[in-house]
């Protein structure tokens, strides 16, 4: 049967009916309920039945069918449409979705009036309020429908197996083994909800983070600590995951063109949250068992301008690697960005290893990689005393779980030399002695050319089980001086204010040998600064 537009010519004994489907947002809007199912009906007494064929609105909402005018015996039909709650897009000849009741087998729908059919086109319009569940289960159906939309992006053109949308329910979760997201009242018009419960559907169908969803878990919570470390860390992930999949594919789909309140934007909305995850602001993170801090290193690996991976470059890879934990991930995330590895294993390139840095930032930031807290970024690193002492955060699966071996890297300035490594420690502070501080000038005074930084590096991994790691921390860099040391101690101590003699020039005090002590070192240089010439 040909089907006709909106006002062409209907084929003999047929009627073309047509019209748009809207839903009510939360905030009193309407909106056009997009790629869900669209039946035509003939309301004949007591035996109301649906007609071929079985039709679904468009990105605007609209559908347009042609149907039989007149039944068996000759008389017009008097017509209805009903919008079901079911997405038209199928998968293995189902639904890729259905709202529906609990217990329910069909799912939530809502009719027109009905209208004897006449001439040979019909506009018969559905509008959603928010008067039930029935009506209010199509902007839960637009939710999922940008769900399926991206799916076909991630997945190939193909989509994950039929879903089951039981709404309003008593919780709100998704159970692997069913296919089901349950779904309470309360998340109804929360798309970063709905679907970070479709994002555990997804990651189900793809092998990351499988079987760890449900159960008790807030962004401020080190899931470690109540769970333990080895079901923390999975947990984390699981949740971070599906919270990253919400706000990416509402961001990559346009969501935000729609209006709808709370969706389309990088913030997760969750009753009572609204949190960043393109930005650290609001509530902290916390680590590898944290959810918040896997979302949000999920989000800056694709929108970090140094990093700057596609969305479909990252699941690719965690589907590839079927990752189940954060630490797994980085490890696939960094292999596929061309990054190295922060286990130091393969030969040095500076552009992968200068890359790695831009991860380690990205996971110091959410907790995860130790932090150095002292010295401060730019601080001079000098080879005689005083010696510089490191500190760090330690980073890891929250208090009970940090990170707890470590190593501190001075890496050249360009990232081509690893010019020292401390040994192995369990300490957060490290103090370098004399002969290292050698090595460290001695490999920089033989490459040939004077360098103006080094970078200095915290990594660490957990012993605890499951062993996770390697991080390595932000680099923090540092002025290095190859010149000669000039040690001054004054021998009155009514010259100890100005030490050093250049300003005993510039404000006119008198200079006598007698009043210093000058102990002098000469560090190899390739080129040497001309010396300052005194007033």
């Amino acid at each position: 049967m040909r089907r006709t537009g909106p006002g062409a010519a209907a084929l003999p004994g047929q009627i073309t009916v047509s019209g748009t489907v809207r839903y009510t947002a939360s905030d009193g809007t309407l909106h056009p309920a997009r790629g869900i199912t669209v039946q035509v009906w003939d309301a004949n007494g007591t035996n109301s039945a649906v007609l071929p064929p079985v039709t679904g609105t468009d990105a605007n909402g609209q559908y347009s069918v042609a149907v039989s005018s007149t039944r068996a015996d000759g008389t017009p039909r008097h017509l209805f449409i009903r919008a079901l709650a079911r997405s038209t897009a199928r998968s293995a000849g189902s639904p890729a979705f259905v709202v529906r009741a609990p217990g329910a087998t069909v799912a939530h729908h809502m009719a027109s009036a009905v209208h004897l059919a006449s001439g040979p086109a019909m506009t018969l319009n559905v509008i959603g309020r928010l008067t039930g569940a029935n009506q209010i289960a199509f902007a839960v159906a637009d939710a999922l429908t940008t769900g399926i939309d991206y799916t076909r992006r991630i997945n190939g053109g193909e989509l994950f197996p039929p879903l089951i949308v039981s709404y309003p329910d008593s919780d709100t979760d998704y159970n692997s083994s069913t296919r089901t997201i349950r779904l309470q009242s309360a998340w109804q018009f929360e798309w970063d909800t709905i679907l970070h419960e479709y994002g555990h559907h997804a990651g189900r169908e793809m092998g990351i983070g499988s079987g760890t969803a449900g159960g008790e878990h807030e962004f401020e919570f080190n899931l470690a600590q109540t769970r333990g470390k080895g079901t923390g860390i999975l947990r984390a992930w699981s949740e971070g995951f599906a919270f990253w999949f919400s706000v990416t594919a509402q961001d990559v789909e346009g969501v935000a063109a729609l209006a709808i309140p709370g969706a389309g934007d990088l913030f997760i909305d969750t009753d009572p949250y609204h949190v960043d995850l393109a930005l650290n602001d609001g509530l902290a993170s916390l680590g590898e068992d944290n959810e918040l801090s896997v979302a949000r290193a999920l989000m800056a690996f694709r929108l970090d301008p140094g990093i700057n991976m596609s969305d479909t470059a990252i699941i690719d890879a965690l589907r590839a690697a079927r990752a189940q934990q954060l630490s797994t991930a980085v490890i696939a995330l960094m292999a596929d960005a061309s990054a190295a590895n922060f286990d130091d294993f393969e030969p040095v390139n500076a552009a992968r290893v200068a890359l790695s840095n831009d991860f380690a930032c990205v996971l110091t930031a959410q907790a995860v990689a130790p932090k150095i807290t002292t010295p401060p970024p730019g601080t001079h690193l000098i080879s005689g005393p005083p010696a510089l002492t490191y500190t760090w955060e330690p980073g890891g699966a929250g208090p009970d779980y940090p990170l707890d071996q470590f190593t501190v890297q001075f890496w050249s300035e360009n990232w081509d030399t690893l010019l020292f490594e401390s040994p192995q420690q369990t300490a957060t502070t490290y103090t370098p002695d004399p002969a290292q501080l050698d090595q460290i000038f001695n490999i920089l005074a033989a490459s040939g050319a004077r360098p103006n930084t080094i970078n200095v590096v915290v990594k660490g991994r957990s012993t605890d089980a499951p062993a996770t790691g390697p991080y390595k921390s932000c680099a923090i860099t540092q002025p290095v001086d190859l010149d000669p040391v000039l040690t001054v101690t004054p021998l009155d101590p009514a010259h100890a204010l100005v030490p050093y003699s250049p300003i005993y020039w510039e404000a006119g005090l008198p200079l006598a040998a007698s009043q210093f002590t000058l102990v002098a070192r000469q560090q190899r240089s390739a080129r040497r600064r001309r010396p300052r010439q005194r007033p």
